[in-house]
């Protein structure tokens, strides 16, 4: 028995010696062209600290599942990453936690709450960069995620609080040719891995087309279209989605820009569908490796309150627009220490001050992302 233990461990001892160590978020839309199997482990850490200006007592940020909590130290996102790749194969599970987990996957069932991408897949050809997947992806809306050392800010967008974060079902991409790619998704909803959740009720289907402008410049057109309807709200029936984002990156800078339109059937209505949108931009500055300088400006409608106030059959108005500011320091490599301040502005008393509400709220972020 010793010595098949010692056979074993070092078994375990040259896997993990030849594993490849994967700094990125494993991407929803990575593509493999390797021919050597290779493991992949990736370790994440996101850690923060926030505080509402005007309302010093609250403990939760309203309209938002990415870095929620206030006056506490909090975990954002953390997970363990493994992943496979060969040259027609491609699994990964990562399995995540922290407060976005809590708040972003509360209606999935117990099992699925703990799911931040988890998906396997086969190159369909042999000689074509075809791939089919099935599992829980990152989503492909708005140029944000969950993971706060990729984007330009720490803080999130109104417009990727109001997208999907992660998707479930099948994806099939495939380059049309050397500028454009094609994404096709058939979905189990809006933002949900199993039916019981209370963002769908029957599959869905989207689509990202990406056109490579330029080696740095790329142009994103997605589309979402199905029953976003709840159980508890009947009212909800078909939803469309067009998004569309830009990403550039020259020298030291880089910008992203999204806008979007959605629109959303009453259920047995004849109503008019209700639509929301939005536009943001923000741009990031380098200054060296270790600081750089972010900013973002944002404008964000939903005049029936189809998402930003879900519960309420007669939903307020939603209108809001912001402005953030943010430095970011980089003390040695994998290491990302982030100070924001952003002010909002809007409509309809949809903030509150001393729990009266109000059209204005400023928050500042503090947080540390380390990672390998």
């Amino acid at each position: 028995m010793k010595r098949y233990t010692i056979a074993a461990l070092l078994l375990l001892i040259g896997v993990v010696a030849q594993a490849q160590i994967n700094i990125p978020f494993p991407s929803a839309n990575a593509t493999e062209t390797g021919s050597k199997d290779t493991l992949i482990i990736s370790g994440y850490v996101d850690g923060y600290y926030n505080f509402d200006v005007f309302n010093p007592n609250s403990n939760r940020r309203p309209y938002a599942t990415v870095s929620a909590r206030l006056r506490q130290f909090a975990i954002n996102v953390a997970y363990l990453g493994i992943g496979y790749r060969s040259e027609r194969v491609r699994l990964q599970l990562t399995p995540g936690y922290g407060t976005y987990m809590i708040d972003n996957y509360g209606s999935e069932n117990v099992l699925n709450r703990f799911l931040l991408e988890t998906y396997g897949g086969f190159k369909l050809c042999k000689n074509k960069n075809m791939w089919l997947d099935v599992g829980v992806f990152t989503s492909p809306f708005t140029y944000e995620t969950p993971i706060s050392k990729d984007q330009l800010l720490y803080s999130r967008s109104l417009a990727a609080e109001n997208a999907p974060y992660y998707v479930s079902g099948l994806r099939l991409t495939m380059p049309l040719s050397p500028k454009f790619t094609l994404t096709l998704y058939g979905l189990n909803g809006w933002q949900t891995i199993n039916f019981n959740s209370a963002s769908a009720r029957s599959t869905a289907f989207a689509s990202q087309l990406q056109y490579k402008i330029k080696p740095n410049l790329n142009l994103y057109w997605n589309t979402f279209a199905g029953d976003a309807g709840s159980p508890n709200q009947q009212w909800l029936a078909a939803r469309y989605f067009n998004d569309f984002f830009l990403t550039w990156q020259a020298g030291k800078w880089d910008v992203n820009a999204t806008a979007y339109i959605g629109l959303q059937g009453v259920y047995n209505s004849a109503k008019p569908d209700y639509a929301w949108y939005t536009v943001n931009a923000a741009a990031r500055y380098k200054f060296n490796d270790k600081f750089s300088l972010s900013g973002r400006l944002e404008y964000f409608n939903d005049p029936n309150g189809v998402l930003s106030a879900p519960n309420q059959l007669q939903a307020r108005a939603f209108e809001a627009y912001s402005g953030t500011l943010g430095l970011g320091y980089s003390p040695v490599k994998n290491v990302l220490l982030r100070f924001e301040g952003r002010g909002y502005g809007g409509r309809n008393g949809i903030f509150t001050r001393s729990n009266l509400p109000v059209n204005y709220s400023t928050v500042l972020f503090s947080s540390l992302a380390v990672w390998f």
